[in-house]
């Protein structure tokens, strides 16, 4: 994924995007510094469980509902894609 250069020039200065590819390793280690972590990815959201730090997790699969579950993260969820009543 690919975030625009105007998209990313908004983001406030606490915010912090990472589009880069990394280690598991180098993952765990800046989620480490958050407090809280917004993601689209699983295991993103299983680090930062691992660390105590707060997610909001896309619901893009039925994995990452069940692993929300097992956090006790399901309030935290957003759900979309076909279907969803949002939409």
């Amino acid at each position: 994924m690919t975030i625009s250069p105007s998209a990313i020039a908004s983001v406030p200065p606490w915010v912090h995007v990472v589009e880069a590819a990394l280690a598991p390793a180098s993952i765990r280690a800046i989620t480490a510094l958050a407090t809280l972590n917004v993601t689209v990815r699983l295991h993103a959201m299983i680090y930062a469980a691992s660390l105590g730090i707060p997610s909001v997790a896309m619901d893009y699969e039925p994995k990452v509902a069940a692993n929300a579950a097992r956090f006790g993260l399901l309030d935290y969820l957003v759900t979309f894609g076909p279907g969803c009543p949002d939409r």
